[in-house]
């Protein structure tokens, strides 16, 4: 997959990464530098460390937050991955409010 079929330069934010491993998958195969934000901060802690152990740490990392108050500079992003809460920023107004924000 790699750059032939996708932007190789990209900022994504993961919201409700729990421990990354879809953005560890999405990091590894894309090239794109990847930030997943959780409200746990023992899922950060493990998120980072597999990240560290997989050679990932300088590409994708795991910050605690909440995805109401996005702890992030306005247009800091250029896309995002909401497999988890995707259901929560449909009817979500402050959620959705974040979400065009970053």
């Amino acid at each position: 997959m790699g750059c032939n079929m996708l932007p190789c330069s990209r900022q994504i934010l993961d919201v409700g990464c729990g421990i990354g491993g879809p953005y560890r998958n999405i990091a590894r195969f894309t090239g794109w530098d990847i930030t997943g934000i959780t409200i746990n901060e023992g899922q950060v802690r493990r998120g980072n460390e597999l990240a560290a152990q997989q050679g990932l740490a300088g590409q994708c990392r795991s910050v605690q937050g909440d995805f109401l108050a996005l702890p992030f500079e306005a247009n800091s992003f250029d896309g995002e991955h909401l497999a988890d809460v995707d259901d929560a920023f449909k009817f979500h107004s402050t959620a959705k409010n974040e979400s065009n924000r970053i």
